[in-house]
């Protein structure tokens, strides 16, 4: 990031910072999530958190994280944040638009998102998996006799009812995976409309699901099984299974 960009961002954090008095409405603590370019996060995070200070700071006007290449999550004063949100906008022209402040009793959301294959056979499960163990022991119960293998994971986060669009390339080769979904309030927690796809470069073949459930703050939950194409590779078949497993968590400030 060039230098200016940086010194233009302390500076009209600073401004803002001496614009109201303290005390009232300029010491109310927001948090808002902003969308920006990814190769530019952590020098963002760094400068939005050099010029608020650091947290054990006596004079720290808030702090600043990122849970994800492309967002940043800030706690400030609410008079801070107009001035950090236009600055924002300023340096990352052409950049998705960066969302509002949700109202305090909403926070941001995390979405974690895990692609796991179920291969037939005994064996033991990828360690990368050890956070979802509750979850694959239901589905060891209804499977039998395989071993969960991680495809692919993701993590974002968002406001409630905002469409969020994520690709990248996927973790086998030639695949590139699309992300979609929207979180809203439900009867039970909250509604959750997401598109998972991996697209075959190779062949333009695409497996993925789509889908609208229930889900609740802190729930772990099997989206859905999709049956894969058989691996012929080794010296015997093997029909896998893609599960899609998903949770959603409040984003608190620390």
């Amino acid at each position: 990031m060039q230098i200016r960009w940086l010194i233009a961002l302390c500076t009209a954090i600073l401004l803002g910072a001496c614009a109201k008095p303290e005390g009232g409405d300029a010491a109310k603590m927001e948090m808002r999530v902003y969308a920006v370019p990814a190769e530019q996060t952590q020098a963002l995070v760094g400068a939005i958190g050099g010029v608020l200070g650091a947290p054990a700071d006596k004079t720290s006007f808030g702090k600043v994280s990122s849970p994800a290449p492309g967002q940043l999550v800030v706690l400030a004063p609410a008079s801070l944040q107009g001035s950090i949100e236009s600055t924002l906008r300023d340096l990352t022209k052409g950049e998705p638009a960066i969302p509002k402040s949700s109202p305090k009793d909403e926070p941001p959301l995390r979405l974690s998102f895990w692609s796991v294959d179920a291969i037939p056979g005994n064996g033991a499960d990828d360690p990368a998996l050890a956070a979802l163990a509750p979850a694959l022991e239901e589905a060891h119960k209804q499977m039998g006799a395989v071993h969960f293998v991680l495809h692919d994971q993701a993590s974002s986060v968002s406001m409630l009812d905002r469409k969020v669009s994520r690709s990248w390339p996927g973790r086998a080769a030639n695949l590139y995976s699309r992300l979609e979904y929207t979180i809203g309030k439900g009867p039970q927690g909250f509604l959750l409309a997401l598109t998972f796809s991996d697209q075959n470069l190779s062949n333009g073949l695409n497996t993925g699901n789509e889908t609208t459930t229930s889900i609740r703050s802190g729930q772990t939950l099997v989206l859905a099984q999709i049956p894969l194409s058989d691996d012929k590779s080794g010296d015997k078949p093997q029909a896998a299974t893609r599960l899609y497993i998903v949770r959603v968590d409040p984003v608190t400030a620390g």
